[in-house]
């Protein structure tokens, strides 16, 4: 992908400043106690925080004539998130929010879309970094796209001692995408309406994917 499409595919927020009660809102809804130790990195800390807010950018970006996918049915696929300093610092601060599509590729699976979401400190230092990579399954974009000549995915199997490991009941009320969505802005309806998500494929609604990754760790780390 050129430069040129890489600076039309992209958008930024300066002066981000966190919202107290809107970040109370997403730590309840993820069931997480962030530490209250500033200046020091915690495995409770919800790191991935950060992500919920550069979905204005990636509505813009995906809802903007030079996307090259249709945006309906698009799915949230893959997740990476790399911080560099504890999330108290980084919340105690204005940042720049920078979002942009870094890579576009067809598969096996459809046509993939990569966005680099980055904040800025004051000094200009990435301190926080991810990369969303989205799903097309649109017959339509697969065929205008092209066929993949990449070799298909497999997984890799377990190769730990399943033994060792304890399973935990993580109870999931039906209001939780209702809730999760208050927090984040994340109404997409196909998690949150019976008939949008049949109009998808699912049976039911499904929970944000990001929820589950951040209710998961804050179960793993709760013991």
């Amino acid at each position: 992908m050129d430069e040129d499409t890489k600076r039309t595919l992209s958008a930024v927020w300066r002066g981000w400043k966190l919202d107290p009660d809107v970040f109370a809102r997403y730590c309840q809804a993820c069931g997480i106690s962030p530490s209250s130790n500033p200046g020091v990195a915690s495995a409770s800390d919800p790191f991935l925080y950060p992500e919920t807010l550069f979905l204005r950018h990636m509505i813009a970006i995906v809802t903007t004539t030079s996307f090259p996918v249709s945006p309906l049915g698009l799915i949230h696929l893959r997740q990476t998130v790399e911080t560099q300093c504890a999330l108290s610092d980084l919340l105690s601060t204005r940042c720049d929010l920078c979002c942009g599509v870094s890579d576009m590729r067809a598969t096996d699976k459809g046509f993939e879309i990569d966005m680099k979401c980055d904040v800025y400190n004051a000094s200009g230092q990435i301190v926080w970094s991810a990369v969303t990579t989205l799903l097309s399954r649109n017959k339509a974009t697969v065929e205008k796209q092209g066929k993949s000549n990449r070799p298909p995915e497999t997984s890799q199997p377990f190769s730990g001692d399943i033994d060792s490991y304890t399973g935990k009941h993580v109870d999931v009320p039906d209001d939780t995408g209702l809730r999760y969505a208050a927090a984040t802005g994340d109404y997409n309806p196909h998690h949150l309406y019976p008939r949008m998500a049949r109009l998808l494929g699912y049976k039911q609604p499904m929970v944000h994917g990001m929820w589950t990754l951040a209710k998961v760790l804050a179960a793993t780390q709760a013991g």
